[in-house]
């Protein structure tokens, strides 16, 4: 038994160690890629955060789901959200290729679980109901948004993030998900924009290395980010919250 168990921590251990080496390597990668989409061309990435927050991702989902294949699954949903989530900090743009890398990854896993024997009819009807579900009741909050304020109140990548969001997780969990971000949001903009008057006027950033930004707002905020953070947040424990809340009604 004494060995057993000394197998099994030992597995965690080299697991949990690869995971991290895995998410390291991977941070670097997908912020090239970013910093690729958004300039045109590479660079050698030096931002350590990004590779440690792709770590501390990639262990989250493995503590969360495990090796698994939706936990393989979910680990390439945060690859895609950390790649979106970098290139709106770095030029308020949410790229058509991660929104259909997030849709592949979506329908290649709902593909293997039919060859392998599973029921995906009513998986795959959840999501697709999800996505429209979400996206439609947005899209015309921002319309109306839009005519009120006279200014685009929310980019179109952000929309079709929202999209994901409802085809991974169903519109039961997004309503949780939307709250989530929505939050998240209005902490990042006070946050930025506290930091904005303590920092004050600054040496303006080398070119070579902060991109231009493309043409946006002058008051343009990324909510990018804090849209990924929620998809991160509910896949984690978005099934334990809305059962929570659903146990609060019944």
């Amino acid at each position: 038994m004494t060995s057993l168990a000394d197998f099994a921590v030992g597995m965690l251990i080299g697991v949990t160690c690869a995971t991290t080496l895995l998410g390291l390597a991977m941070g670097g990668l997908l912020d090239r890629a970013a910093w690729r989409a958004v300039q045109g061309e590479p660079r050698e990435s030096r931002n350590l955060p990004v590779r440690i927050c792709c770590a501390a991702l990639y262990l989250l989902v493995l503590w969360r789901y495990g090796i698994t294949l939706q936990g393989l699954e979910m680990g390439g949903l945060a690859s895609v959200l950390l790649v979106a989530s970098l290139t709106d900090l770095y030029d308020y743009l949410i790229p058509n290729g991660c929104i259909v890398a997030a849709i592949a990854i979506r329908v290649s896993y709902l593909a293997i679980c039919a060859l392998r024997g599973m029921e995906v009819a009513a998986v795959a009807t959840e999501s697709l109901v999800g996505a429209v579900a979400v996206t439609l009741p947005l899209a015309l909050l921002v319309l109306v948004m839009d005519r009120v304020l006279g200014r685009p109140s929310m980019g179109g990548g952000d929309l079709k993030l929202f999209a994901v969001a409802g085809l991974y997780f169903g519109w039961q969990q997004c309503i949780f998900l939307v709250a989530v971000a929505c939050l998240l949001g209005i902490a990042f903009a006070l946050a930025g924009r506290r930091r904005a008057k303590t920092d004050g006027p600054s040496e303006a950033p080398e070119p070579s290395e902060v991109p231009e930004p493309s043409e946006a707002p002058r008051d343009a905020f990324p909510f990018g980010p804090s849209i990924a953070a929620a998809m991160v947040v509910t896949m984690l424990c978005g099934g334990q919250a809305l059962a929570w809340y659903i146990g609060l009604l019944v």
